[in-house]
């Protein structure tokens, strides 16, 4: 009986052991060395989507078309996650080495971000991009395979501010206007027997919550009548006595547009009997003339 018992305790000491060593080898602190490789595995169909990856003090991490990312060095390859979740492998320790084996590129003028590319193929193949944010209540990281630069950047409004960034309205106007401008109007859309025009603008974009952005022009062109979405962010300015012509103007708490805007809808009577139904866009300063809403071509295309 006693030999029974005294097998059983070593075959019980045996697999404490051996699950022990198993516990002590997953626990270990595993850092890479100096040689190491970032592995990253791309998604099959992409257009720009941004996944979250993980987050660690009050940091996130993000792939750009990206599945997985793995460090390798001569002894493993495990994931970023899995790396990380190592103890004593801290997020910022690892990206100042990663970082240290890149190049910065670019940076944002304000110092919210700073591109690193690996362009000497340090520790990939050459298509490694890491965006390190530097905002002051921004510290993200992303990471991609595509030749990022500035405009994608931004595009994409990474690293911007977290305490400013606001959940954009369902409708939002992007004016570039000119300086400095006298210049006539002249005609930017003809629609459904309505003329539209433009004064000292350079360009309009509507972004629509949802939607890719788009100029003025097709926005009005797939529906002129969508000129009262934009009317009903405006305040009405004034109304004329000659039938009906209504001037309108951007609030004074403006959140509908970049600047300030002015668009004149006319339906003013003309000798004929007959209405002139033009629509006039300018920016704040624009001021209505006698010459505006008749049908008289003043300003040829």
């Amino acid at each position: 009986m006693k030999r029974i018992i005294l097998v059983g305790v070593c075959i019980l000491a045996i697999i404490a052991s051996i699950l022990l060593s198993k516990f002590n080898q997953k626990t270990e602190n595993y850092e890479i060395g100096e040689d190491f490789k970032i592995n990253m595995k791309e998604m099959s169909y992409c257009s720009n989507e941004i996944f979250e990856y993980d987050e660690r003090d009050g940091e996130t991490i993000y792939l750009l078309c990206l599945s997985e990312i793995k460090i390798e060095d001569s002894k493993r390859e495990v994931t970023f996650y899995d790396y990380l979740d190592q103890k004593n492998n801290s997020l910022e320790d690892t990206i100042e080495k990663i970082t240290s084996k890149l190049k910065a590129v670019e940076s944002n003028a304000d110092g919210l971000w700073t591109l690193y590319m690996d362009t000497d193929k340090n520790i990939s193949d050459g298509s490694l991009s890491l965006i390190k944010c530097n905002g002051e209540d921004n510290k993200d990281i992303y990471f991609s395979k595509e030749n990022l630069n500035t405009t994608t950047i931004e595009s994409l409004g990474l690293c911007q501010n977290k305490q400013v960034i606001e959940e954009k309205p369902e409708l939002y106007l992007n004016i570039s206007a000119k300086k400095d401008c006298t210049e006539d109007p002249a005609i930017y859309l003809e629609k459904d027997g309505k003329k539209v025009f433009t004064s000292c603008i350079d360009s309009i974009d509507v972004e629509e919550k949802d939607n890719p952005s788009k100029t003025l022009n097709n926005y009005l062109n797939e529906d002129i009548l969508r000129l009262d979405n934009i009317l009903e962010h405006l305040e009405l300015s004034s109304s004329l006595n000659d039938g009906g012509t209504n001037i309108y103007k951007s609030k004074d708490q403006n959140e509908f547009s970049n600047i300030g805007m002015t668009i004149v809808k006319c339906h003013r009577m003309q000798a004929d009997g007959n209405f002139n139904d033009d629509i006039y866009i300018g920016p704040m300063d624009l001021e209505y003339r006698e010459d505006f809403c008749v049908d008289k071509e003043i300003f040829p295309e």
